[in-house]
């Protein structure tokens, strides 16, 4: 946990703790006025609540909470971004419907904060548990508030989970570099890794979480052979992997394209395994490559605006270090993904044909000629 954490700009909202003494605070614990966020819904399809991920820190040192009896106008602060400092003014919790990118939805109780003009976030959970991977398994398209749980706290808890999601590899995998085969958590950034289109790149940024193997931060596990891999590979379940051949080309119009990870389960080859804890990594290059983890073809990591929103503010920051222009520019300066990425109905076609065993065999011919041709 940290005091530094993400959390969701909702925007400037009714004020659900009204100030009753002219500015001197509301010398309470209840936010008096939260129902009138209920029934509001945040984000949608065009307008995902992805991209509305702020860095919140503390100003000096608020204690274990930031107080809600803001009495004689003395209110903790934080800030956003590092570039606003705002006062802390109230927070309630709420029954809400999350929905994904994927379309799929849940229900839970969220955590909403404001300051005092009414500008409202979205708090990840100040414990680990099973609302917080959840949140942290996919982009997150809309919130709706359904219900007040409570009104009524001392006030925000400042030590919470960070709230980040993986796209990444998992510790062992066999990643093909200069030196051969190496399992991905002993590379560094002195290593080269061998690339479908650009021979060998070298690394320059490696990124690894840990949490726990459960829900959508489960990982996929790809049994030898399944899509030309020579053992057995476990990703996360929304990295993209490449596929390739005529079924590609007949409803993509591209003989190459990428798809998550999670689209190929099957729950019998391919299977979504859950239980104990899983440490991901992320590999960055120079562009965005397509790369091989136990000899099948996969994507490095690309940094559009939903993968450096999912990461900790260490993590973009280190990044924002080596590829400064993506401050300015943002991911367009990086360069666009390696290979098209198919749509949900496009994918459920080539995948019906991948877990044939001609398509199978044929995947691991391809991906052991593309291994020998850029060696």
């Amino acid at each position: 946990m940290a005091t530094t954490f993400n959390a969701i700009y909702l925007g400037q909202l009714a004020i659900i703790d009204p100030d009753g003494l002219a500015g001197l605070g509301e010398l309470n614990t209840t936010a008096s006025d939260a129902n009138l966020l209920k029934g509001l819904t945040f984000g949608g399809i065009g307008n995902p609540l992805l991209n509305n991920f702020v860095s919140i820190s503390a100003v000096g040192n608020p204690g274990a909470y930031y107080d809600q009896n803001n009495s004689l106008g003395f209110f903790d602060q934080f800030t956003v971004n590092n570039t606003w400092t705002v006062n802390f003014d109230a927070t309630a919790t709420y029954s809400a419907q999350v929905t994904f990118i994927d379309g799929t939805t849940t229900n839970m109780t969220v955590v909403i904060f404001q300051e005092p003009s009414g500008h409202t976030f979205w708090a990840p959970s100040p414990t680990a548990g099973a609302n917080q991977t959840l949140l942290e398994s996919e982009g997150i398209r809309s919130l709706k508030l359904i219900d007040v749980v409570s009104n009524t706290y001392d006030g925000l808890t400042t030590d919470r989970q960070v709230w980040n999601y993986a796209l990444c590899f998992c510790k062992g995998t066999l990643i093909e570099t200069s030196k051969g085969q190496r399992p991905i958590e002993t590379l560094t950034t002195d290593d080269h890794v061998l690339t479908i289109d650009h021979g060998f790149q070298q690394i320059r940024w490696i990124g690894h979480k840990r949490c726990e193997a459960k829900g959508k931060l489960a990982p996929v596990h790809f049994a030898t052979g399944t899509i030309g891999n020579t053992r057995p590979l476990k990703l996360s379940p929304q990295h993209r992997v490449m596929l390739e051949g005529w079924q590609v080309e007949l409803v993509s119009d591209d003989a190459q394209a990428l798809t998550p990870a999670i689209n190929f389960v099957d729950d019998t080859d391919i299977r979504q395994i859950e239980g104990g804890t899983v440490d991901y990594y992320h590999l960055m290059l120079d562009r965005h490559e397509i790369i091989f983890a136990e000899g099948a073809p996969a994507e490095s990591f690309h940094p559009g605006d939903m993968a450096m929103r999912a990461l900790d503010l260490p993590a973009r920051r280190e990044i924002l270090e080596i590829f400064p222009e993506l401050a300015d520019y943002g991911s367009a300066s990086y360069g666009s993904v390696a290979r098209p990425v198919l749509k949900p109905h496009e994918t459920k076609l080539v995948i019906s044909q991948v877990r044939s065993p001609d398509m199978r065999q044929m995947m691991r011919a391809i991906a052991a000629e593309r291994r020998i041709a850029q060696n």
